[in-house]
């Protein structure tokens, strides 16, 4: 049952990440792979993903104690997924405008703080630390425009 869902969930998740792929525009100029072979791929995978977790969850006779896990998760976890889809979000809709080092710092800080359960200055300097240190590698050593935003340097 739990993975029937799950298969479920997945499939949700590839109708919008194909239409994502869809908005991904293509040149007349481009290489033989193109923008969309690396996503399209990705979706293949989810896609076989699913049917595999289908195919799983459909083979277990026993559906009662798939079901009371599944509403297990609701009852605990459903508040957790709720606020971690609301910073996916937030975090699309920030990046522009607060920049790849803010937005991305306040993204890691929100999940590190709402799923980390250790200490709290861990997650942040983990947060922090892998903000720096992937602008350093993007932005330095290879070079790629990241969104400035409200730190204009």
């Amino acid at each position: 049952m739990v993975n029937v869902v799950l298969a479920v969930a997945a499939v949700a998740i590839a109708a919008v990440y194909a239409l994502g792929i869809a908005a991904i525009p293509t040149m007349m100029i481009s290489d033989a792979v193109g923008p969309r072979a690396y996503p399209t791929l990705l979706l293949i995978l989810l896609l076989i993903v699913s049917v595999m977790l289908v195919l799983e969850g459909w083979g277990t006779r026993d559906w009662t104690a798939g079901r009371q896990k599944v509403m297990e998760f609701i009852r605990l976890d459903s508040g957790t997924f709720l606020c971690s889809s609301l910073a996916i979000l937030a975090y699309f809709l920030l990046f522009e405008p607060l920049g790849y080092l803010l937005s991305t710092a306040l993204f890691l800080l929100c999940g590190m703080l709402l799923l980390h359960h250790g200490r709290r200055w861990v997650a942040i300097v983990v947060a922090l630390g892998f903000t720096v240190a992937t602008y350093i590698l993007f932005a330095e050593v290879f070079g790629t425009q990241l969104p400035t935003g409200l730190l204009a340097f």
